[in-house]
């Protein structure tokens, strides 16, 4: 399935609830630790290489790159492949790179890693001629802000290219967990991570005055045996525990049994197996700074 987007207009948007960035960090610190064979982590190197391979049919020859959100490795090496000349570093929210840099093991040796938020990044204006995000922009927020620091670190005629999730990924899980919600206390919680609908994204994009925003979409429906395995992949993404909690949560057999009956009855295949939504947005935009350029910095 495939969508796309030119931003026309920007529209006020809603974002999301506040994330649990101490908790976001503790999820990326323990999938930094899985299997690299493991399925999450597979389908995040399986997704930058769609992201890199987008690079062929844009025409840009960066000598500076930022690699923002790197969690496995594999981004840094295509890109390594792709532009062997330019200045590559990758950048890192998990705690185990905050007091600064680090050795990233990536498939052609090790690369330097810097761990940073991504609201402030510690490098000067214009800084890369291009920036690439891969799974990573919708564990940051507020995304306005993400988007400024971006656009601020970018080349008068760089190119910032991304990857997120769309808001109907995981559409079936968050649908069972609001009913075992409201079975419990009669009203439904935020659990299950958000994304951005493709219009929104693109209004935020010009709205932060990007250029020419483009987004699109493709949608994947893989199939799951059970619940758990469901939830180990999301772990092993990192990509569990992210809201503020506002109770005690969804643990313990019991709950994890009904929510397994209940996604198997709303939403389970006649072969037994259980579908999840996965919808990823692809996005690039050009910075049209009218600023002079200057000699890039060293970093």
């Amino acid at each position: 399935m495939s969508d796309q987007n030119r931003a026309s207009s920007a529209q006020p948007v809603t974002l999301a609830p506040a994330l649990d960035h101490r908790r976001i960090r503790m999820a990326m610190d323990r999938a930094a630790l899985s299997d690299p064979q493991s399925a999450g982590k597979r389908f995040l190197a399986d997704v930058g290489a769609m992201l890199v391979e987008r690079l062929e049919f844009i025409r840009i020859e960066p000598d500076r790159i930022l690699d923002l959100g790197d969690r496995s490795g594999t981004v840094h090496h295509l890109l390594r492949q792709r532009f062997p000349d330019a200045k590559i570093l990758s950048s890192s929210p998990t705690s185990g790179t905050a007091c600064g840099l680090a050795r990233l093991d990536t498939p052609n040796g090790a690369a330097l890693r810097l761990g940073a938020d991504a609201t402030r990044l510690p490098f000067p204006d214009h800084s890369f001629s291009l920036i690439l995000s891969n799974m990573a922009l919708h564990w940051t927020s507020p995304l306005p802000t993400v988007l400024r620091e971006m656009r601020r670190l970018l080349t008068d005629d760089g190119l910032l290219l991304f990857t997120t999730i769309g808001d109907g990924t995981l559409a079936e899980l968050r649908d069972v967990c609001d009913q075992v919600d409201r079975e419990r206390s009669g009203s439904a919680r935020p659990r299950i991570l958000t994304g951005y609908d493709l219009h929104q994204l693109g209004d935020l994009l010009q709205a932060e005055s990007f250029a020419v925003p483009v987004v699109d979409r493709e949608q994947i429906r893989p199939l799951w045996s059970s619940l758990q395995a469901l939830l180990e992949t999301l772990k092993e993404a990192g990509s569990l525990s992210t809201y503020r909690p506002t109770d005690r949560g969804l643990s313990g057999p019991g709950l994890l049994r009904r929510m397994d009956q209940l996604y198997r009855e709303r939403h389970g295949t006649p072969e037994g197996d259980l579908p999840s939504t996965v919808e990823i947005l692809f996005g690039h935009a050009w910075n049209n700074d009218p600023l002079p350029s200057s000699p890039l910095p060293n970093i």
